[in-house]
Parts: structure tokens; sequence; C-alpha cells
């Protein structure tokens, strides 16, 4: 159903470390949900890798 990107935090070109807060919008069983969530991503050997989820609070 889709995916919309609230916010990033650094993960530029020359970045190490990045955020991205999303939603994702998505159907199950027959149902619509949603998901809110956080990340934290880390370059490694030039690819961004998910590392953990943030507290949005």
């Amino acid at each position: 159903l889709g995916l919309r990107i609230l916010r990033t935090v650094r993960g530029g070109g020359q970045d190490t470390l990045g955020t991205v807060e999303f939603r994702a919008r998505y159907r199950r069983h027959g149902a619509e949900h949603e998901h809110h969530e956080g990340s934290a991503f880390v370059r490694e050997d030039g690819r961004w890798v998910y590392r953990e989820p943030l507290s949005l609070g």
C-alpha cells in the first residue's frame, strides 16, 4: 500500500551513520495496517546496513 519516508538525519555520501523515520502501510489477512518506525543504519563496505530500531518518543 505504501512507504512514506518522514525524516532522514545524516546518511549522505560522506556519512557512516544515518537514521530514517518512516510509515509503511500494508495489508495482512485482508486488513490494512500501518507500521511507524525510526531506524538506524551504518555504512559497511560502501553499503547501508540496518543496525537497530530507534525510540520515537
